[in-house]
């Protein structure tokens, strides 16, 4: 009975830290421009705190976006401007979509824009994980945008999924950015241990040498 108690309590403050972390989220993503820390933050929380039970949410949270503003900062507004830039476009191009040359640029313009967003999620949920330079992150997350498919495919259902669930009904933004970062860890996790040779502790700092050749990387792929 305690046993069985013990569980359902368990799950209960997994739900309340999920929530809590996914409004601290949005509160420190409110400046757009801090958003990648905000979100290397939660991965890092929510891993530390969920899967390895090391710490509190809101001390790690904040300890983590001091620590990862600096190195994601100058990426926010390169991939602004290129989603704004990419809107722009699939805009214009819109009205024309019948025709089939507007309308294959439009797919393309599309699919470019599928590869930003798998590109972001990489990139900040690496910050949150390891020491990375800001080479390091920006080839390593290049490369996993684009391979391991099915992971991907699944990423992006799983993001856009929540995030049209979110806008149908907009509480659930209390919820979603930590739950999407909680089925993230599983997925990451698996992946980064594919391509960086690491142990299980956070935050680690990965060095070239544990970062293989991109041949070596995916030739089981």
């Amino acid at each position: 009975m305690f046993t069985q108690d013990n569980k359902v309590l368990d799950i209960i403050y997994k739900v309340i830290d999920i929530i809590f972390v996914s409004i601290l989220w949005l509160i420190t993503s409110l400046p757009i421009l801090t958003m990648g820390a905000a979100t290397a933050s939660m991965y890092n929380t929510v891993i530390k705190v969920h899967r390895q039970s090391r710490g509190y949410v809101l001390k790690n949270y904040f300890s983590s976006f001091k620590e990862n503003l600096r190195s994601t900062l100058p990426f926010m507004p390169v991939i602004l401007l290129l989603s704004a830039v990419l809107f722009l476009i699939g805009y214009l191009i819109f009205p024309n979509r019948t025709q089939l040359m507007y309308g294959a640029y439009l797919i393309l313009t599309f699919c470019l824009f599928l590869e930003l967003v798998l590109f972001s999620i990489h990139l900040f949920f690496l910050a949150g994980r390891f020491q990375m330079t800001r080479k390091q992150l920006l080839n390593t997350a290049l490369r996993l945008s684009f391979s391991f498919g099915l992971r991907n495919l699944l990423i992006l259902f799983v993001c856009f999924g929540l995030s049209w669930m979110t806008l149908e009904y907009w509480p659930l933004a209390m919820v979603f950015p930590g739950l999407f970062t909680f089925f993230m860890t599983y997925l990451e996790e698996l992946t980064f241990h594919k391509v960086i040779n690491y142990e299980d502790d956070l935050k680690e700092t990965v060095s070239d040498d544990e970062i293989p050749d991109w041949e070596d990387r995916f030739k089981d792929q």
